[in-house]
């Protein structure tokens, strides 16, 4: 278990001291870093999910009163008064 624990302490060693383990910000070779990505179709992508979210929903919601209609243990009643 020491032995591991030696190796790897060397690895995380020579880890550190390497230029390639740096942030890209801190690169000698690059001193401006690139511009971060876009992400594509955003707002395509959240309506789409809140969509099947609602219509999943709305499916459960409804075979549920169907099933609890069906075992008899709520029944709907339309109340004329």
């Amino acid at each position: 278990m020491l032995l591991l624990t030696r190796s790897l302490g060397r690895l995380a060693t020579a880890a550190v001291r390497s230029p390639s383990a740096l942030p890209a910000r801190t690169m000698f070779t690059e001193a401006i870093p690139a511009p971060p990505s876009v992400n594509r179709f955003g707002i395509a992508k959240v309506i789409a999910v809140c969509a099947l979210g609602y219509a999943a929903g709305a499916t459960l919601a409804h075979h549920t009163t169907d099933y609890l209609e069906e075992s008899e243990i709520f029944v709907y009643e339309d109340d004329d008064d």
